[in-house]
């Protein structure tokens, strides 16, 4: 994570999917929001939340998008092509984000 997120608070959120029998189904736009509440109250020195996401998994990026995370404009290469940096500060509504 350090080599394109400086913020020491962050937590990275990794290999974040759902089981595609529960797919289209809300899971995950409501799991987004509990884990936001999950890591405030679990990892209290914590104040953000970063993740990649591929450039090409449009449904994954407007989940994110929906549940608050934003795009920092930061891509990097991954193992299967390029990732898009999101963000979110912990305890910030998807209202609060745009």
């Amino acid at each position: 994570m350090k080599a394109y997120w400086n913020n020491r608070r962050a937590i990275l959120v990794r290999a974040y999917s759902i089981h595609p029998e529960f797919q289209g189904k809300g899971v995950a736009s409501k799991s987004i929001k509990m884990l936001d509440t999950f890591l405030s109250d679990h990892f209290k020195d914590k104040n953000e939340m970063i993740l990649a996401v591929n450039h090409q998994n449009i449904v994954a990026q407007h989940v994110y998008k929906k549940g608050g995370f934003l795009d920092t404009g930061v891509h990097v290469t991954g193992r299967i092509g390029e990732m898009l940096i999101l963000h979110k500060f912990l305890g910030q509504s998807a209202w609060d984000a745009e």
